[in-house]
């Protein structure tokens, strides 16, 4: 099952998504961290909002592509929840 937690800065999406994994046994993943792990940089939430967001979406949605085609439990935090058509069988996201 894969749980997509969206919503604006200072929300509570990653507090809600990380008690919510931590309940379920579920893995916790933030995009926002896969992004800067893709351009091969620390976490730097300044860096992060700095970048154009057609460059972030372009990115997120690579993630997105590969979150959907694993097969675990994971609780998915992002700012953004824009999705392609995907098979949404044990899928949910929250915004």
């Amino acid at each position: 099952m894969k749980v997509y937690i969206g919503g604006i800065n200072g929300s509570g999406k990653t507090t809600i998504a990380k008690k919510l994994a931590e309940l379920l046994g579920f893995k916790y993943i933030s995009t926002s961290q896969l992004i800067m792990q893709k351009i091969g940089r620390p976490y730097d939430y300044e860096y992060l909002r700095s970048m154009p967001n057609e460059e972030q979406m372009e990115i997120r949605e690579k993630i997105f592509d590969d979150l959907v085609s694993e097969n675990r439990n994971i609780i998915v935090d992002s700012h953004y929840l824009k999705f392609k058509s995907y098979s949404w069988k044990n899928q949910y996201y929250y915004s």
